[in-house]
């Protein structure tokens, strides 16, 4: 499994996206495969293509960026109107909030609801033991 501070910097390199970006997806879907697969990175890095057919759209679709929550999580709850900005005294406009089965909440946030949640999501599978 990717150590914890290689998820938490993907997930603040999300945070810090202005919009969708295929290399991003690119990336978070390589270290997608590699956690359900078990395979190394240096073994699936050639799925780093952001021009790869089929490339699920984390940062671009709601559905996609849903299917990185790990299972027995819950979102609890979605900020798109700015008001993540106050949040924690964020500076972006969105945000995330997933509740996990035991343990503390885990947070995303950026400039699109996408991200927020891959964010989110990221830092959800790096809580995990």
């Amino acid at each position: 499994m990717p150590n914890k501070e290689t998820l938490l910097e993907l997930a603040d390199r999300v945070e810090a996206l202005d919009g969708p970006c295929r290399e991003m997806d690119a990336e978070i879907f390589v270290m997608e495969m590699h956690l359900k697969t078990g395979r190394s990175l240096e073994s699936i890095a050639w799925l780093n293509d952001p021009l790869m057919e089929g490339l699920p759209e984390y940062t671009a679709s709601l559905d996609a960026s849903m299917t990185l929550v790990p299972e027995g999580f819950l979102l609890n709850n979605l900020f798109n109107d700015g008001h993540a900005r106050g949040f924690f005294n964020n500076r972006k406009p969105c945000g995330a909030i997933l509740n996990p089965p035991k343990g503390e909440r885990v947070f995303g946030y950026g400039n699109s609801i996408y991200n927020a949640i891959c964010a989110a999501a990221l830092r959800a599978i790096a809580s995990q033991d």
